[in-house]
């Protein structure tokens, strides 16, 4: 067995107590209780560099080959919805459709599109797998394409 140097022991012992650390704020984390259930959303308009206040959403419940308009909302002035979509018991494992309404958008803003509008309106759907997670599904736009993903 070869001794160990005074000054790698002190390394090590801190790199123990560091991973130590990490874990006990990883385990103390999961411990915090869950946050409640959601759906939500917000827009940016990346042509204009900003958030897209006012954008028209449509949610729909997806049921066959058919769908539900559940509501209607506005993004506000940081384009968000203020209240989530869906949350609590509302939110139930399904498919849904979210339809942002692009062409409105530009045209209120004031901004030349072709003609017809190449993006009219951009629906999303996502499937809800799991009523006690949280989604939050973001629109990244312009009058040529769009970007999405799940967050939470």
């Amino acid at each position: 067995m070869h001794p160990i140097d005074p000054q790698r022991r002190d390394v090590l012992a801190a790199g123990t107590l560091a991973a130590g650390a990490l874990l006990a704020a990883a385990s103390g984390a999961q411990a915090q209780p869950a946050l409640p259930p959601k759906l939500s959303t917000h827009a940016l308009d990346t042509y204009n560099g900003k958030q897209a206040a006012g954008i028209r959403i449509d949610l729909y419940q997806i049921e066959g080959d058919s769908r539900r308009l559940i509501k209607t909302v506005r993004a506000n002035e940081e384009g968000r919805v203020t209240a989530n979509l869906l949350e609590g018991d509302a939110l139930k494992v399904a498919r849904y459709e979210l339809v942002f309404h692009v062409a409105e958008y530009y045209k209120a803003m004031g901004v030349a599109q072709s003609n017809p509008e190449f993006l009219d309106v951009v629906p999303l759907r996502v499937a809800i797998w799991d009523a006690r997670q949280r989604y939050h599904v973001p629109l990244y736009f312009s009058p040529w394409g769009y970007m999405t993903y799940r967050g939470s």
